[in-house]
């Protein structure tokens, strides 16, 4: 009987041994299976232990598994020991296979690519032995052969394999999925390198969609299809966009590895490195790409190929002699390399020309660029994108050396070769720009009229082709949008001078439509769509989901800025809410497409004509639209019946800077100077076209930080009363004439009248300047008060005036006025802010409202006042304007708005305030009443106050119309009555006396 017992307990021991073993093994596979390289490499290494006591699992298998995880982790000789392990114990012929299969993975990660290739070549021939056996080990083989093609730029022979691989027929399992999803980044792969970014990212977005079925989307297999998605937007100059796709690569790396911890965390920083190269941020730039070098050099060695890539890095960065040092030395680690990757070649080449581009070293930047040509046609012949942008590089630099022959003749083939093939949109953008920048020099020399004609031409094409809508992330639109100015410039000009030339009014016209085209897309884009959304039957769910979408985006921002200005910020933290909200974007972006299928009639919209706007213009206004370009400034005056342009000098910045310093100092003596200067050089030359007293300027660039109203009229030592052009027009601003007055917009009617804010915070002391972001402001509730006597409405102070009530009315009044404070981000204009009362009742909000909030929200108000500091100022940008918080507003639909150029006082605000109010609810319009309240303030006021800082800070943009108010309509009624009533008793006496 103990024997018997003995016995049962022996063979209950070795079960559990065995079961042991095999829950070690499976969940060891699990592990690395689903990316838990270290839990996986526990529990395989007791698999491994137990494996010795019995045989009930193939020690190959395991040695298998872990030469994977070891490979994963970048410990290659580990790796390669336990792959040859497995090689060499007595195992299945498929486990064989597997054990060439890791040879050959080690031998890849080291770019010994003939190598790799022969070890998987080997695998497969095993695999097709065994057949119907192994047919998931057929495709992956295949699969892995593909792989090594594409590294060895054999794009033809690569997609064979890779599409045999997906024509096998296996079951579906999660392992087969994601070797299906292995071979579509593959393929993304060769046509990353083939230049066709586009194609590449649709491959991606279906490896992250068939991944999706077997992995979380925080998974580390997507860490490198998120990488990817960020080269190719890089690739198409979408900067943004693909910072957040490689930061959020870095997060889910980390998540599953240490920090620092892997080659592919190097790549990732190399990528963010490019980046914040690409966009002016040196400092960021050389720590990612120091981090690139360090990872690197720890995991590869010295002297290993991949290297290249942050001495290239570096050498972009410094530039000049220090850069070309490390460009170089990036070039001949890849000259040496055993296998000579002929695209990375053309890559240095190129780096180098543009070096010795910048320290106008033409001759080396031509030899260079040559051979980025050489390499290039070799390699893709010339129908390819990396072709055609050598081409353009090779005319840019002939330009430089005069050679206009030799430069039209590359720039034309680039033309040709993509115009034939529609390779590139973008890189025909510039291949036009350049070869109109030619035609015009051959004009200048020649004075050959074709030239300039062909050069317009040239010019006209290329702002056609100009499309924001396919950059759809804010701040790469806005980058776009300084790229592109030159086209609008060459365009201009161009067209001015066959004006001068043919005195043909078709030529000053074209040069208008360029210059108006050239602003405030952006801007027309947001409102335009907007308001179509807004009258069109959109998918009412689909709206819904959208608008729930930028709630999230908007609260997961406001995360990030707070972070983002704290002490011991985490960056990794950070990185990782982006990541959230880049996944927010992906589904919102899904969602556009479909709501743009349902209004195609917002291309329409785009367009205005002059004879448009004159026919909606008063004969007493006058539009003054200026266009800056490198060699001048040009001002277009429209009337109701005319057209005239004046060609001006090129502004003095400092000029500007100095009128700015003096309002705000108060310093009387410069301001007189410098008013008068600006006055004779931006209105006295033009004035005399000037028809009425109603005045909309269209600023462009530096010239938005003009107060135009303000500008002396007469030279004045000392006067009492100063010429101010307020007293002679009634002037307010346009981002771009089509947004002003494109009457076939329609908006949200609205029924409410006045829905206004106060700031309060009795229990800090009274500030006389609206500058602490925590001072009570008295003014503010004086504001209100003066406002409610003159308007009906729902007015919000203490602890009710906080950011919920404001979203939740936000949509429903016909004007807006926010007596508050403001905040402007010059570095990030999105986290420019407007500060509610920090009240303890709102547990929804924040009481901080971001411009990036505004950008997501709906606001049809005829007029929002920002009675706050500084609301109307900002970066400025070439095309869009100030991007400051009054910006953000009429993104949100705004259709006017009062704006602060500089901290405004609370002493004085109110007066100029009720005074306005006083003016629009006896029907003026906007820009009428704001000049009248100036001047009003100005008769009334003391010494003290007379300054313009006191009074000069507000200005209007956008629409100028009166607001129709219910108050006005009775009012008018009555007046109605009244006269009515005169004249039936005017007709009784007379009646009366004739008897």
């Amino acid at each position: 009987m103990r024997i018997i017992t003995i016995l049962r307990l022996v063979f209950f021991l070795t079960c559990c041994a065995i079961y042991s073993q095999k829950s070690d093994f499976e969940l060891g596979k699990h592990e690395l299976f689903y990316g838990n390289i270290k839990d996986a490499i526990v529990n395989l290494e007791k698999a491994l232990e137990n494996s010795q006591e019995n045989n009930s699992i193939c020690e190959a298998a395991i040695y298998n598994e872990l030469s994977k995880a070891y490979r994963l982790t970048y410990q290659l000789d580990k790796a390669e020991s336990f792959a040859n392990k497995a090689l060499n114990s007595k195992c299945e012929e498929h486990e064989k296979a597997k054990a060439y299969d890791n040879i050959a993975l080690v031998h890849f990660i080291k770019r010994d690519f003939e190598r790799a290739l022969k070890l998987h070549e080997t695998a497969l021939i095993i695999r097709e032995r065994i057949e119907p056996k192994d047919k998931l080990g057929q495709a992956i083989s295949l699969y892995n052969i593909g792989n090594v093609l594409v590294e060895k730029t054999d794009y033809e022979k690569a997609l064979d394999y890779l599409n045999k691989g997906l024509e096998i027929q296996v079951e579906k399992t999660p392992e087969y999925n994601v070797l299906v999803a292995d071979i579509h980044s593959a393929i993304s792969t060769v046509y990353y390198d083939q230049g066709k970014f586009s194609e590449a990212i649709e491959y991606v977005e279906k490896v992250i969609s068939i991944a999706s079925e077997v992995f979380e989307g925080d998974n580390l297999y997507f860490s490198s299809a998120y990488n990817m998605l960020g080269v190719l937007f890089s690739m198409k100059e979408e900067l943004n966009k693909s910072l957040n796709y490689y930061k959020k690569a870095l997060v889910v790396n980390v998540k599953y590895h240490d920090e620092d911890s892997n080659i592919n965390q190097a790549m990732i920083h190399y990528n963010i490195g490019t980046i914040y190269r690409k966009q002016g941020v040196k400092e960021k730039a050389l720590y990612h790409t120091h981090k690139t070098l360090n990872i690197g050099i720890k995991f590869l060695g010295e002297n290993h190929e991949n290297l290249a890539f942050p001495y290239s890095q570096l050498g972009q960065i410094y530039g000049k002699e220090k850069g070309i040092q490390y460009l170089q030395k990036a070039l001949n680690i890849y000259e040496n390399s055993p296998y000579k990757n002929s695209v990375r070649i053309s890559y240095q080449h190129e780096y180098l020309a543009d070096a010795y581009f910048n320290i106008k070293d033409y001759h080396q930047a031509l030899n260079h660029s040559e051979k980025t040509l050489e390499y290039r046609v070799k390699e893709f012949g010339y129908y390819n994108r990396h072709s055609i942008g050598a081409l353009n590089i090779i005319s840019k630099v002939y330009i430089q050396l005069g050679n206009y022959n030799k430069a039209l003749s590359n720039i034309t083939d680039a033309i040709n070769y993509n115009s034939s093939k529609q390779i590139s949109d973008d890189l025909i953008l510039e291949s036009l720009k350049i070869k109109g920048d030619i035609s015009l020099k051959i004009y200048e020399e020649t004075e050959d009229q074709s030239y300039l004609q062909e050069s317009a031409s040239l010019y006209q094409r290329a702002s056609l082709l100009i499309d924001y809508s396919k950059r759809r992330n804010f701040e790469d639109k806005i980058a776009f949008s300084e790229t592109v100015k030159g086209i609008y410039e060459g365009g201009i000009e161009t067209n001015l001078l066959l004006y001068e030339i043919k005195k043909e009014n078709v030529f000053l016209e074209k040069a208008f439509y360029l210059s108006e085209k050239s602003k405030a897309n952006i801007l027309k884009e947001f409102v335009l769509e907007s308001r179509v959304r807004t009258s069109s039957k959109s998918n009412s769910k689909i709206v819904d989901l959208e608008k729930s979408i930028d709630r999230e985006i908007t609260k997961l921002s406001s995360t990030i800025v707070k972070e983002a200005n704290s002490t011991g910020k985490d960056t990794l933290g950070i990185y990782k809410l982006e990541g959230e909200i880049l996944s927010l974007v992906r589904k919102k972006e899904a969602l556009e497409k479909q709501i743009e299928e349902s209004i195609p009639e917002l291309e329409k919209l785009k367009e205005i004509k002059i004879s448009q706007i004159q026919e909606n213009m008063d004969n007493d206004l006058t539009i003054l639209n200026f266009f800056s370009s490198k060699k001048s400034l040009y001002a277009f005056i429209l009337t109701k019946s005319e057209l005239h342009l004046k060609k001006l000098g090129l502004l003095n910045e400092n000029l500007l800077k100095d009128l700015d310093i003096a309002i705000k100092n108060k310093n009387r003596g410069v301001f007189r100077e410098k008013s008068y200067e600006l006055y004779t050089e931006l209105i006295k030359p033009v004035e005399h076209r000037f028809i009425g007293d109603k005045l909309i300027i269209v600023p462009d660039e530096l010239l938005w930080n003009v107060p135009f109203d303000l500008l002396l009229t007469e030279k004045v030592v000392e006067k009492e009363k100063l010429p101010y052009l307020l007293f002679k027009y009634a002037v307010s601003y346009s981002n771009a004439i089509s947004l002003t007055f494109n009457k076939n917009i329609k908006s949200k009617l609205l029924k409410e009248e006045c829905l206004a804010f106060s700031f309060s915070n009795s229990e800090d002391s009274l500030s006389t300047v609206r500058k602490s972001t925590n001072t009570d402001l008295p003014g503010t509730r004086k504001e209100l008060h003066e406002i409610a006597e003159v308007f009906d409405g729902a007015y919000f102070y203490n602890g009710n005036s906080n950011e919920s009530n404001f979203k939740e009315n936000a949509d429903k009044y016909k004007l807006i006025h926010l007596a508050l404070h403001g905040e402007v981000d010059h570095v990030n204009p999105k986290n420019s802010r407007v500060l509610f009362t920090n009240a303890l009742n709102d547990t929804i909000e924040d009481n901080v409202l971001y411009s990036h909030e505004l950008y997501t929200m709906n606001i049809s108000a005829d007029l929002v006042v920002l009675s706050a500091c500084d609301t109307g100022s900002g970066v400025v940008n070439k095309s869009e304007g100030i991007l400051s918080l009054g910006y953000a507003f009429q993104h949100a639909g705004a259709k006017s708005l009062l704006l602060s150029r500089w901290r405004i006082s609370d002493k004085t605000t109110p007066k100029i305030m009720k005074l306005f109010y006083e003016n629009l609810e006896g029907g003026m319009n906007k820009s009428v009443a704001l000049q009248k309240a100036k001047i009003k303030f100005l008769e009334e006021t003391d010494v003290f106050t007379r300054s313009p800082f006191y009074w000069g800070s507000f200005y209007v943009v956008g629409d100028t119309e009166p607001i129709s108010l219910k108050r006005n309509s009775l009012k008018n009624i009555w007046i109605y009555v009244f006269v009515f009533l005169g004249i039936i008793g005017i007709v009784y006496t007379m009646k009366k006396r004739k008897h």
